[in-house]
């Protein structure tokens, strides 16, 4: 993972952080992917109001040189499409229907 993000030869201890990011990553999934099947509403609408904060984070990271721009951009992408997805998904929910 740390070569195709073309973050070069990791020490050990970085090497244990990036696997621990990868748990962290998977768990916050399963809970995304749970929360969706559960039909959690007010965990839907949670994720409304902290994932616009995604992309400026990922700015920050990337202006302090912590994170390579190519995957800061990338991660500010997908989670930016996702929230606008999620939020025109969520508004065409709670839309009145007319029979």
């Amino acid at each position: 993972m740390a070569k195709l993000m073309h973050f070069g030869p990791l020490t050990p201890q970085a090497s244990g952080f990036l696997r621990l990011i990868g748990v962290l990553v998977s768990g916050f999934g399963m809970l995304y992917l749970l929360s969706g099947r559960l039909n959690a509403e007010g965990f839907v609408f949670a994720t409304l109001i902290d994932r616009p904060f995604v992309a400026p984070t990922m700015a920050t990271l990337w202006s302090f040189g912590a994170l390579p721009g190519p995957l800061a951009l990338l991660f500010a992408f997908e989670d930016s499409a996702s929230w606008l997805w999620t939020l025109l998904t969520w508004r065409a929910e709670r839309r009145p229907r007319f029979s």
